[in-house]
C-alpha cells in the first residue's frame, strides 16, 4: 500500500522507529502549522493551528502493509495514543483537532496517487501550560524565560525545525532570541 506520513518537526530529524520508506520530500500539503503547543519536557513544539499561516509541509513513504499500521508506528513514535494521529483514506478519515485539514490532505493524497496518509494530531497545550493565550509573542516571552537544560532543548527544537517551516512565531523567535536554522538559511 502507498501509505505517507506528512511531518513538519521533528519527525524530520528523529524518526526513529519510525518505518520510512525513503526520504522526506518538501512537497507534503499546504497546513496551518505553529509552535502552539508545550510539550511534558517544556519545548515549544510544532503542531496543527487552525488559524494559522498555512505552510508547505513534508511527506514520506511508509514501509507498511495498511492504515492501521501506519497509525500505530506513528503513534508509537509520538508516544501518543492513536486518537492522536490523524488519518484520510478513501473509505476513512479522522482528525481530532484540525477538521478543515482533511479536504486539503485529501486532494494532495489524490494527486499523488496515496491509498492512506497519517499526520500527528495532537491539540495545543499552550494557553494551559504558560497560563495564558497563544499568540507568537506570548510563545517568545514563554521561551525567553525558560533556564537550563529545558531552554537548551527548547532552542535546539526550533534550530533543528526544517527552514521551510516558516511560521509567524518563528520569525519572532528567530529576531528576538536569535535561535536561526541550524544550517544557516
Amino acid at each position: 500500500m502507498r501509505i505517507a506520513v506528512v511531518g513538519w518537526g521533528s519527525l524530520l530529524w528523529s524518526p526513529r522507529t519510525l518505518p520510512l520508506a525513503g526520504t522526506w520530500a518538501s512537497d507534503g500539503p499546504v497546513l496551518p502549522i505553529e509552535f502552539a503547543r508545550i510539550s511534558a519536557d517544556g519545548r515549544l513544539t510544532l503542531i496543527i493551528e487552525e488559524g494559522s499561516e498555512p505552510i508547505v509541509t513534508y511527506h514520506a513513504l511508509l514501509s507498511v502493509s495498511g492504515l492501521e499500521e501506519a497509525v500505530e508506528a506513528l503513534a508509537r513514535r509520538e508516544v501518543c495514543g492513536p486518537e492522536h494521529i490523524g488519518i484520510w483514506s478513501p473509505v476513512k478519515s479522522r482528525a481530532s483537532v484540525a477538521l478543515s485539514v482533511l479536504p486539503v490532505l485529501a486532494s494532495w493524497a489524490r494527486e499523488r496517487d496515496l491509498e492512506g496518509v497519517v499526520w500527528t494530531d495532537l491539540p495545543a497545550t499552550f494557553a494551559d501550560r504558560a497560563g495564558q493565550p497563544w499568540t507568537p509573542p506570548a510563545a517568545v516571552e514563554y521561551l525567553g524565560g525558560l533556564t537550563g537544560p529545558t531552554r537548551q532543548r527548547a532552542e535546539e527544537y526550533v534550530r533543528r525545525a526544517p527552514p521551510q517551516t516558516r511560521t509567524a512565531t518563528r520569525t519572532l523567535i528567530e529576531r528576538c532570541l536569535g535561535w536561526t536554522p541550524e544550517n544557516g538559511d
